[in-house]
């Protein structure tokens, strides 16, 4: 689960989890869940692959800006025992 941030941040449409085990692309829903097969590891890198399009006026630059993602919690339900 990829809690967003909100505020001034868009959220992730599309993760990538990479492990020795291997590499899963999952996408992300509206509501922050993303799914892929369980993977034993000692190790997860997540690598936010694409972002749901959200800019903002930027008076500065005179254009759009696209605004960062933001994450308050990555929540990982296989690892509620450790």
């Amino acid at each position: 689960v990829f809690a967003a941030a909100g505020g001034i941040s868009t959220r992730p449409e599309q993760v990538q989890i990479s492990s020795p085990d291997g590499t899963a692309v999952a996408a992300v829903d509206e509501n922050g869940m993303a799914r892929f097969s369980p993977i034993t590891t000692d190790r997860m890198d997540i690598t936010i692959s694409r972002q749901a399009p959200l800019a903002v006026h930027n008076p500065f630059a005179g254009g759009q800006l696209q605004l960062p993602v933001g994450l308050s919690e990555v929540y990982i339900p296989a690892l509620e025992q450790f």
